[in-house]
């Protein structure tokens, strides 16, 4: 366990820590305000269109550089987050800010079918690889493969963490291929919303999607993402260097450490780090790249 600054330093005097890059290249989708996925651009981690079995919980587990990789720990140690260093390059002289959430991608359900009406059961035969439980797991919804054409309204049914069943009724928003749509309305409105779905006051975590129906259905191809989110963090650009976006010119640097006073994101052996991020005030980002530094204990 690593606990305080002391422990951080044993770590490193013990070799017990690694650094790892990671880049993404090609211009993001994504508009002002809306949140998009990293997953669907080219670089290191590769492209991955997060498909699988139609409706069925689909456990994620890390293999190599598929997600940001993990250096091995023995078994009984703890792995945690201790820096991380991002620098993304804008697309456009006018980009504000982009806000980023680094996050756990533990499973998801692919390929739900936003042009039919019918309830769509989903299909819970695998379990969560981890996070068993499913506590502090929160619901993101993502329009991919297929764009949708209008926004949609959906009943969404689920399992909390405490094996609690609810059904909410929700929004669909039509925000583009391959960005967020989490629903956060109980009307067919335009509306950017948030990055994670709303759930019912008192959720603490998502054990399960039980069934979804679209009362008015967006089109489209829609996927389920159950993420545990790690860190969230916002980038701002200095407006006289925002001009040259030829280069590089600020990077966001985090020592989880010190921010947060010793508590660092515990990452689980298997973890699948990815980013969502959302630019804000004119422009899209064409490329992101950076390190992440992992100790353990």
């Amino acid at each position: 366990m690593i606990s305080s600054l002391s422990d951080v330093y044993a770590a490193y005097d013990a070799g017990r820590s690694h650094t790892q890059r990671f880049i993404k290249t090609g211009a993001g989708q994504v508009a002002d305000g809306k949140w998009q996925d990293w997953a669907f651009q080219a670089g290191q981690p590769g492209y991955d269109a997060r498909i699988g079995r139609v409706a069925a919980l689909t456990p994620v587990v890390a293999q190599g550089n598929d997600a940001i990789y993990l250096p091995p720990i023995a078994a009984g140690q703890q792995r945690m987050l201790h820096r991380l260093t991002l620098r993304p390059q804008a697309s456009q002289a006018s980009q504000a800010s982009i806000n980023f959430v680094l996050y756990d991608l533990v499973a998801y359900y692919p390929l739900i079918d936003g042009d039919s009406a019918d309830p769509q059961d989903m299909d819970n035969a695998l379990t969560l690889p981890r996070y068993a439980d499913g506590a502090g797991l929160r619901l993101v919804m993502v329009n991919h493969v297929a764009p949708a054409v209008a926004n949609g309204i959906m009943t969404l049914d689920y399992t909390d963490s405490t094996g609690v069943d609810h059904s909410i009724t929700l929004g669909v928003p039509l925000n583009g291929i391959n960005v967020v749509c989490s629903p956060v309305r109980n009307a067919a409105v335009a509306d950017t919303g948030p990055l994670t779905i709303s759930l019912d006051a008192g959720v603490t975590g998502v054990r399960r999607v039980n069934r979804v129906t679209y009362l008015t259905p967006p089109g489209g191809l829609h996927c389920l993402y159950l993420v545990m989110p790690l860190a969230q963090f916002a980038h701002y650009h200095d407006a006289l260097l925002q001009a040259d976006t030829s280069g590089v010119k600020s990077a966001v640097e985090v020592d989880f450490a010190v921010k947060n006073a010793g508590r660092m994101p515990i990452v689980k052996d298997g973890a699948h780090l990815a980013f969502f991020y959302r630019p804000n005030g004119g422009g899209r980002t064409a490329t992101f790249f950076g390190d992440a530094t992992f100790i353990w204990s």
